[in-house]
């Protein structure tokens, strides 16, 4: 039994052990509490741990056994992820996906690890376009199941070339072993031979036996050398090389245990350069996760604050909406105010027209008094005059002449200065009329003012109304964009999880290498930088 077949024989144990410890897992979570099916739960976890035990039972360490437990590993995980409906740690019972898929490599074979990241695969498309609640938590999408696809895809490739270069590692030197083997059973026959020799001719005894002997020391040095070269191999020191040459046609095994141990620690330098840039590579995306994480953070806080002002700046549009459309109806009641004034001064106007016209057929009347009072004035001078003729006789009507006379010229000075008045009070009439006129024309211009104000006031209701409706609708891609924000904030603490999981078993795989010790040419190309370059 090789160095192969006894690891695979623990790792048959081991994977055994964890299918039984997932069925005790997902027995627990039943019992503990949960929204899935108890029956699926359990029912399907100890048929899957059963079909495996079972085959390996048939094979411990075969194909088909290997490939089982793989496909088996993966179902189970699926079953725990689906016992977690509706809990929050749904999601994080995920990172068990990669944590099982990397002990799947403890068989060194790659069909495990295909069978594992088939089922993850199939378990992931199918269950959530069927059953998504059964897979993430909450509402999820595509990205999503894409995201974990490509962790899993990543991981099994790495998984796969390690247990491909490890497998071949111990072919070249199970094949090494077998050369020894071959050398020994070689040097076996040739000492039967010589001892079969040996019984012939007595003459030849002495020559045979020196020729066995030498033959034989030849044959017990190269199998010590080849021994103690592979007691310093089987310590994992792959630096150790067979120097001196082996007599004759030994030769090409010291050759070839050679070639076999630069073929190996060529591999596993290889395998350890590629653990190193992984290693940096992984430390590169942390520190990349970290600080889209912490970026991510901030933007959902200022998108958070943004969003809060939009609201606040929406508010206040409204209610300067608002307040707008009552300076619109206040302007609207003070426009039909001045219209009404216009009318009344149109009125007044007309009133004073009418008291003007009025006012100029009085002052014609009193032009008509006053000129009968001139003509009166006169009939009674010529009356006096008469009454002075006729002497005695005449006394008496020249009083009454006399008195005639000082009535129309009483009538003429009150004729005159009431024609004064009516004058002045023309005057004034017509300054009047002046000033309602003023006033109605100022009173049309602040109606057409008044128009004018209403329009913009119209206007500013308008635009204010339309700039709430868009702050709002503003606000409304802003939360949404909030939204988004916190889902990409939680998915990328999901990724900085993953990707630190993936540095442990980066650092892990380093230390399970680091046991070997390679040349020193090797191991300073496996563990420098430009070698990480080249490599990449």
């Amino acid at each position: 039994m090789n160095g192969l077949s006894v690891l695979r024989q623990r790792a048959s144990v081991l994977v055994i052990s964890l299918l039984w410890l997932n069925v005790a897992l997902i027995a627990a979570r039943a019992v503990w509490g949960t929204d899935a099916n108890v029956m699926v739960l359990v029912g399907g976890a100890v048929l899957l741990a059963a079909a495996a035990t079972a085959s390996w039972m048939v094979d411990r360490t075969g194909p088909a056994t290997r490939t089982a437990t793989g496909a088996a590993q993966a179902a189970l995980v699926a079953l725990l992820v689906y016992g977690f409906t509706d809990s929050p740690l749904q999601i994080d019972i995920h990172m068990y996906f990669f944590a099982a898929l990397a002990v799947t490599a403890a068989w060194i074979d790659w069909r495990p690890i295909a069978a594992f990241t088939g089922v993850t695969a199939v378990h992931h498309l199918v269950l959530f376009v069927v059953l998504p609640a059964a897979v993430f938590p909450g509402q999820s999408d595509l990205s999503r199941v894409a995201l974990h696809a490509i962790v899993l895809v990543v991981e099994a490739g790495v998984l796969f070339q390690m247990t491909q270069r490890m497998a071949t590692a111990f072919a070249e030197a199970n094949r090494a072993l077998e050369d020894s083997q071959q050398s020994r059973d070689a040097a076996d026959r040739s000492n039967r031979a010589a001892e079969e020799a040996r019984t012939g001719a007595e003459s030849e005894r002495v020559e045979r036996e020196r020729a066995k002997a030498a033959e034989a020391e030849k044959v017990k040095t190269v199998v010590d050398t080849l021994a103690a070269s592979l007691k310093t191999m089987a310590t994992g020191d792959l630096s150790t090389r067979i120097a001196d040459p082996f007599p004759g046609d030994l030769d090409r095994l010291r050759i070839d245990f050679n070639a076999s141990l630069e073929m190996l620690a060529g591999t596993l330098g290889e395998v350890s350069g590629n653990v190193g840039m992984i290693r940096a590579n992984a430390g590169e995306l942390d520190a990349s996760a970290d600080d889209l994480s912490r970026r991510t953070e901030q933007q959902a806080a200022s998108l958070e604050e943004t969003s809060a002002a939009l609201e606040e700046m929406a508010s206040t549009v409204t209610e300067t909406s608002k307040k707008a459309k009552v300076v619109a109806g206040k302007s609207d009641e003070a426009r039909d105010t001045t219209n009404r004034s216009g009318a009344v001064v149109q009125d007044a106007v007309s009133a004073m027209g009418r008291i003007e016209s009025v006012s100029r057929e009085i002052e014609q009347i009193i032009g008509v008094i006053d000129e009968i009072a001139f003509q009166t004035n006169l009939l009674a001078l010529n009356a006096g005059v008469e009454a002075a003729r006729a002497g005695e006789a005449g006394s008496g009507f020249a009083v009454v002449a006399q008195e005639v006379r000082e009535l129309a010229q009483r009538s003429a000075g009150a004729a005159k200065e009431i024609k004064a008045l009516i004058h002045k009070s023309t005057a004034e009439v017509s300054s009047g009329v002046d000033l309602v006129k003023a006033a109605g024309t100022a009173l049309e211009r602040i109606s057409e003012y008044v128009a004018e104000i209403n329009v913009s006031i119209q206007g500013i209701a308008t635009a204010s109304q339309q700039e709430a409706t868009g702050l709002h609708q503003i606000s409304q891609a802003v939360a949404q964009m909030d939204e988004v924000t916190q889902r990409n904030a939680a998915m990328a603490e999901e990724t900085n999880a993953v990707v630190h999981q993936l540095t442990t078993q980066a650092t892990s795989l380093a230390e399970l290498v680091g046991r070997f010790r390679l040349s020193g040419a090797i191991s300073r190309a496996a563990g420098s930088p430009r070698a990480m370059s080249e490599a990449a």
